[in-house]
Order: C-alpha cells, then sequence, then structure tokens
C-alpha cells in the first residue's frame, strides 16, 4: 500500500540497523545466559549445555516472528504462521528426543530443567522486544 521507495535511498536506514542491531543483542543475550544457567546453575554437561543455547536459539528466532508481526495484526492475524511455529518448535523437539537425529545433529538429550531453560530462554527476549517495540508505538 506504500509507494517504492526511492531509487537513490539506503534499503536499510541506520535506525533500522540500529533497531536490528539491538535485537540480536537481546536474543543473543538470553541465549548466552541459557548456557551460563545450563553449566554454572544447572550442573548440565557442556554437550547438554549446547544442547540448551541451540534449542533457545532456535525458540527465540520463532518467537521473534510474532515481533515482527506485532504492527500488522498480531499473532492472530496469520494462522499460518501459528502452524509454522507449531511445526518447528515440534521438529526442534522431535530433534533432540529422537536418538537418531540427536546423533546427526551433535544435540544430547535434555533434563525438564534443561528444556524449562530453553522455553525461558526463548520467551523472553521477545516478551522484551514486545514490550520495547509497544513502547515506540
Amino acid at each position: 500500500q506504500r509507494p517504492p521507495r526511492a531509487p537513490g535511498t539506503r534499503l536499510l536506514s541506520w535506525a533500522r540497523v540500529r533497531r536490528l542491531a539491538l535485537r540480536a543483542l537481546v536474543i543473543a543475550a538470553s541465549v548466552l545466559a541459557a548456557l551460563a544457567v545450563a553449566r554454572l546453575a544447572l550442573d548440565l554437561s557442556w554437550d547438554q549445555a549446547r544442547t540448551v543455547m541451540f534449542c533457545a536459539l532456535v525458540f527465540a528466532h520463532l518467537g521473534y516472528a510474532y515481533v515482527v508481526r506485532r504492527g500488522s495484526g498480531g499473532p492472530g492475524g496469520n494462522p499460518w504462521l501459528l502452524i509454522a511455529t507449531a511445526g518447528g518448535i515440534a521438529l526442534q523437539v522431535l530433534l533432540v528426543l529422537l536418538p537418531a537425529t540427536r546423533a546427526l545433529f551433535d544435540v544430547t538429550a535434555l533434563t525438564a530443567a534443561g528444556w524449562f531453560t530453553v522455553l525461558v530462554a526463548g520467551v523472553v527476549p521477545n516478551v522484551v522486544l514486545w514490550a520495547v517495540e509497544a513502547r515506540r508505538s
């Protein structure tokens, strides 16, 4: 519904680049915090902690789609997004649960505490980003 951008303008403005960098830093901080919690608080092995970090990164990115959609109808605006997100989460969980895929992706089984850490580290950055975007609006 908007006219095309002028040929001489930047594809990404500096304001947009800064906003994307902030979003990346929030997600990265959450994923690194998940690694620290897995190793230091939960005393998981490095293999399990890496798996927690990997799953947290996937969950955070799947949730990030809803932050991006915030201004265009929200999560309920596109049922295919919900299906894709649920499918992505299901595939990630199966990847960790099935022995054949664990070996293929070099991940290990997680404890309940490990999965809880994944969930928190996947949700918290998106709640933070959602709140930041809500304040900007």
